[in-house]
């Protein structure tokens, strides 16, 4: 028992080594030959590139790939007015489609790629709306602390104390700074208030808009229906990127007056906090820049002042020297006596032109004023004439029988709507008292 045990033993083993030598000696054998062989045959078998996806001068064959294409996700804004230009090019270089088919389909492409700009604009407006929605409660406050800031500065008075310790070329400066500053603030101040108006009534004109962008686009075709029937795929495929890229612009659109209604209020919070910041500011402005004029006005007169003692010391001091310098210096003194007259007068002239130039305007506007007035009384006795007649037409269509012996003559007064009667028959008198 025992020997035929190990008898089977050593069997098992040799048929086990018998088993186990074709493996070995195939694990060992090279496989550089047999593996250049795959590798010379994927070279060839590479796939062609394939023409761009969507492409409208496509034959049949390339309008299923463009179907295909038109069922992937939506590609962004950029991406696809690149694609619509690239199919517009290959479009107006392709010469095997019809004129009159390629004009057409050339023209709705167009369309298309005007549509996914107007889109593409929609979005980034939309996304300013949100940005300025989501930046306006940062913007009222910093205007809220500017205010408070501004609230707390000095006082005029001691503005006007620090401004009196300033030499002439620093107070020229300053008025300088604060004049350039005032015109700023001011432009500044104009475009919110006009933004702010046009806030007012844009939620009205907002939603009269998104109601018709709506409409418009439920009245849009299906892309995927567009002309189905039609046997030239180029037109087909033209016309179903038009209705996309129309109904992509529509959307945009929607969305973006979405966006303008909800961030409406954090808008108008926002202008409104800029704008009383700006009025604070104008209004700081024009209180202190009359305190720099007058300080810079004063500090060149005192240098005006210094100058003439100056040339007056030279003057005296080169007539002493001779008879003709001395009557040079008289002459001198004269003509800047009559420099300063003419000067003064100047200054007056303009004063009294500018009181002319508003007696003018006013005079103007009374005009315009006394013009309308008596607009509206030649309108007024109109029609208070035609009332009259119209009376008259009632009376004599009323009572036919009744005959009138003399006509009504409605004559206008010199005040408004002062008429006269002139007498008419006793019936029709009777009927006009009723």
């Amino acid at each position: 028992m025992t020997k035929f045990s190990h008898l089977g033993l050593r069997r098992g083993a040799l048929l086990l080594a018998l088993l186990a030598m074709p493996l070995t000696s195939y694990a060992q054998t090279p496989l550089a030959p047999k593996a250049a062989a795959p590798v010379e045959k994927t070279v060839p078998s590479a796939p062609a590139p394939k023409p761009p996806q969507g492409d409208p001068t496509a034959k049949p064959t390339e309008g299923v790939g463009m179907r295909e294409d038109s069922a992937e996700a939506p590609v962004g804004p950029e991406r696809a007015i690149e694609r619509t230009r690239s199919r517009l090019q290959e479009l107006e270089a392709r010469t095997d489609v019809a004129p009159d088919i390629r004009d057409q389909a050339i023209a709705l492409l167009r369309s298309a790629l005007g549509h996914l700009e107007a889109a593409s604009a929609s979005a980034a407006t939309a996304t300013r709306f949100q940005e300025a929605s989501q930046r306006s409660p940062e913007r009222v406050t910093e205007a809220k602390q500017q205010l408070e800031a501004l609230q707390k500065e000095a006082t005029n008075e001691e503005f006007a104390k620090r401004i009196d310790k300033l030499p002439l070329a620093e107070a020229q400066q300053a008025l300088d700074a604060a004049n350039g500053a005032a015109a700023t603030v001011k432009t500044d101040l104009d475009q919110l208030e006009s933004r702010l108006r046009e806030m007012g009534t844009r939620a009205t004109a907002a939603r009269e808009e998104q109601s018709a962008e709506k409409q418009a686009l439920d009245a849009l075709e299906n892309p995927d229906d567009a002309q189905a029937g039609d046997p030239n795929p180029v037109l087909v495929d033209a016309r179903r990127t038009a209705l996309s890229a129309e109904r992509r612009a529509r959307s945009a659109k929607l969305n973006l007056l979405e966006q303008e209604l909800i961030s409406l209020p954090a808008r108008q919070a926002s202008a409104t906090a800029r704008r009383d910041l700006a009025a604070t500011k104008l209004d700081q402005l024009a209180k202190r820049v009359p305190i720099i004029e007058a300080r810079v006005h004063t500090l060149k007169e005192v240098e005006a002042a210094k100058r003439q003692a100056e040339a007056d010391r030279e003057s005296r001091r080169l007539a002493a020297q001779h008879p003709v310098l001395e009557a040079y210096v008289k002459d001198t003194e004269v003509i800047r006596q009559r420099e300063a007259d003419a000067t003064r007068l100047l200054d007056e002239g303009k004063s009294k032109l500018a009181e002319i130039q508003a007696d003018i305007a006013r005079v103007r506007d009374s005009k315009v004023a006394a013009q309308q007035v008596l607009e509206i009384e030649d309108l007024g006795a109109a029609v208070t004439q035609q009332v009259c007649e119209r009376v008259v037409l009632l009376a004599c269509a009323t009572h036919p029988h009744d005959v009138v012996e003399q006509q009504v003559v409605v004559v206008l007064g010199r005040q408004p709507l002062e008429l006269e009667i002139r007498p008419v028959d006793h019936h029709l008198a009777q009927l006009a008292d009723l």
